[in-house]
């Protein structure tokens, strides 16, 4: 009686400590997840804030697109590596030919009366069909994609990110075939999209769905190379 007493006090015992260790582990991933978060968000933050001042040096001048290339050519070797996020390029004199080539083929299109620079420097087609696009807008930019929906369209734009999610290539669906990045000849950017998980793609159309049922409006931007995006209220 006594040794199997002695026996279940020892399993008694190693149970108690065990479990709090078990529940250290949990806490220490927890905790470890979170930390992973904020440095994301962070990343995320310090990214869009280098795209936004690149995009401060780039002024739209008798319907052109024209940049201050000696500025931004010093901003990106001074911040490479956070701009670099996903190591697409090789050099910052890489993405600063990128950048000159989609800015070109932007001005083409424009030039070419089918496309006018709207919505901050952003470029969509005149003549867009809103039966085509599904009732939402779609601009082009030199750095990706933004979306703008009220209403009813915010559904249409959620299903089309699902849509994304699915195919996990853009240029096959509604959100379009640009030339952004990839020498502005207008085929999906495949190697560029890969960065987006379908996981991100379901995430957006979620997103997009709350904003619409809490503001009624919904805008996307979707930063192709860095594989970020935002989904906030159209101001």
């Amino acid at each position: 009686m006594n040794t199997k007493f002695k026996i279940t006090a020892a399993v008694l015992s190693a149970g108690l400590i065990i479990t709090p260790l078990s529940g250290l582990v949990q806490n220490n991933q927890n905790v470890a997840k979170a930390d992973n978060t904020v440095v994301k968000e962070q990343n995320k933050k310090k990214y869009i804030n280098h795209i936004n001042y690149i995009d401060s040096q780039i002024h739209l001048k008798n319907n052109q697109l024209v940049m201050n290339k000696d500025k931004i050519y010093k901003y990106l070797k001074q911040n490479w590596l956070e701009i670099n996020v996903n190591d697409n390029y090789k050099s910052p004199e890489e993405y600063l030919s990128n950048i000159e080539v989609a800015i070109t083929a932007m001005n083409e299109k424009v030039a070419s009366g089918w496309y006018k620079f709207d919505k901050e420097k952003g470029m969509i087609q005149k003549y867009q069909s809103r039966e085509w696009i599904n009732g939402y807008e779609r601009y082009e930019k030199w750095w990706g994609f933004q979306y703008y929906a009220r209403g009813a369209a915010g559904e249409q734009l959620a299903r089309d990110f699902e849509d994304a999610a699915e195919k996990r290539a853009w240029g096959a669906g509604a959100l379009g075939t640009v030339g952004v990045f990839s020498g502005g000849i207008g085929i999906p950017l495949l190697v560029i999209f890969t960065g987006f998980t379908t996981t991100q793609f379901y995430s957006i159309a979620t997103k997009v769905r709350r904003h619409i049922s809490s503001y009624g409006t919904v805008k996307v931007s979707v930063y192709v190379s860095g594989s970020y995006y935002t989904v906030e209220p159209i101001q």
